[in-house]
């Protein structure tokens, strides 16, 4: 019987799970909740297991995977791709059946890390440089704390699944700046880190670790984000040679945490001096992970040989820090074109910097050596994207030209079995959707 892999997570790092996983000889099974998601209709994707919303229910989610897990046997790992499955999965990592390999950190590496505040003094006391670290536990907390760090300064969650305006941080320039951007307290925050502002570049560190010790290395700096405060994902990255500095640090947090898996740490460099910041560790792939998945770091292969090595001290087949191609560019059209509609939606900017920011992206685009997503060997799933996007486009045109049209396109196949035949298109009421139902 061929081993079989479940994908938890329709993240767009998923579809290099599923290739990775596929061309390792196992049957991809995708995981998701109601709706379509891209990433089921990648190449490699053999079936689709529908499950209940993690973030709605944890529990409902953690039933449903056990005994699904305990019906079907062939299914020998699982490998969770998002934060939210990892967090869950942590918690209640005893339920699981110990047939079932959870291609993972160790819960509790897992948990250390998704803690942000207790993590930056770990790297505090690595003598790891960090920004000054304050929590606030209200509004008027905050401006207290905001002012004793100094403006500017950044306010972030300290758990990346709780609400935070649909944004990973806010910058503070000035204290009527603050109360502009938090006005009120975001829901599920027991308090907020506040941290110096730190300039520089965003150097992202992917990582696979076997009982501490660096077995996979490969490191890029962000040029621009989702975001126009580049608080955002990475749009667009560029390879660089690994900052000899920057690597002695993570290989000092992987051997503090005993760490066996994959992860990304991030940094940022000072252009001008040097100097460097810690920002977090991520104990996952990183979202841009086809990266180094383009030019031959598979960490996804390494991550379920970290799961697999059975107590083995043995190195692993890794690669050496030197062993990847410098000055390739990486482009996430879909984030660039959902960044630009969410800066212009949210007037941060104007018609000038719009026209520039599309033709960065433009630019981006055709100067890319790797793409987020597509693949010539793999392409439905990323032209499903772009096809939602486009008819999601002429659709809100339509509403807007049709003041009381309520409804939503939904497509199908007339036979779903024959991928080749095109979609139709039919109308149904108006429902909302959870962030769980989009997809990549």
């Amino acid at each position: 019987m061929q081993k079989r892999i479940l994908i938890l997570g329709t993240n767009r790092q998923s579809l290099t799970v599923m290739r990775s996983m596929g061309r390792a000889g196992l049957r991809v099974i995708t995981g998701k909740v109601h709706g379509k998601a891209s990433v089921q209709y990648s190449r490699y994707s053999t079936e689709v297991w529908e499950h209940p919303s993690v973030k709605t229910s944890e529990e409902e989610f953690v039933a449903a995977l056990v005994r699904y897990l305990s019906e079907r046997k062939d299914i020998v790992y699982v490998f969770p791709v998002g934060e939210a499955f990892l967090e869950c999965l942590a918690r209640h990592f005893e339920e699981i059946p110990s047939s079932v390999t959870l291609v993972m950190p160790p819960a509790d590496t897992v948990l250390t890390c998704l803690d942000k505040s207790s993590f930056c003094r770990i790297a505090s006391e690595l003598e790891i440089p960090t920004s000054d670290t304050r929590l606030a536990h209200n509004l008027a907390e905050l401006g207290v704390v905001s002012k004793d760090i100094g403006f500017p300064c950044i306010i972030k969650p300290n758990n990346s699944q709780t609400h935070f305006f649909n944004k990973k941080a806010i910058i503070a320039k000035t204290a009527e700046e603050l109360q502009k951007h938090l006005t009120v307290w975001p829901e599920g925050n027991d308090y907020l880190i506040v941290q110096n502002y730190f300039e520089g570049d965003r150097h992202n560190c992917h990582f696979a670790s076997l009982n501490g010790k660096l077995v996979g290395y490969f490191e890029h700096v962000t040029l621009r984000t989702t975001r126009i405060d580049m608080t955002g994902l990475t749009v667009v990255g560029i390879t660089v040679r690994p900052n000899p500095r920057i690597r002695k640090y993570c290989e000092d947090l992987v051997e503090r945490l005993n760490y066996s898996g994959v992860g990304c740490a991030q940094f940022l460099e000072n252009p001008k001096n040097g100097q460097l910041c810690f920002l977090e560790l991520n104990p996952r792939l990183a979202a841009s992970c086809a990266f180094g998945y383009r030019w031959g770091l598979d960490f996804p292969k390494m991550a379920l040989q970290c799961a697999n090595h059975n107590g083995s001290t043995a190195v692993l087949s890794g690669q050496v820090a030197d062993s990847y191609p410098l000055g390739k560019r990486m482009h996430w059209f879909f984030g660039d074109i959902e960044g630009l509609t969410e800066a212009i939606k949210a007037r941060e900017i104007g018609f000038k910097e719009s026209v520039s920011w599309f033709y960065r992206m433009v630019i981006s685009f055709l100067c890319a050596h790797s793409h987020a997503t597509w693949s010539w060997k793999d392409p439905v799933p990323t032209l499903f994207i772009h096809e939602r996007l486009l008819v999601g486009v002429v659709w809100n045109r339509l509403k807007r030209l049709v003041p009381n049209f309520q409804g939503n396109a939904h497509f199908y196949r007339s036979d779903p079995a024959d991928r080749s035949k095109p979609l139709n298109v039919t109308l149904a009421p108006k429902r909302p959707s959870s962030p769980d139902e989009i997809g990549v």
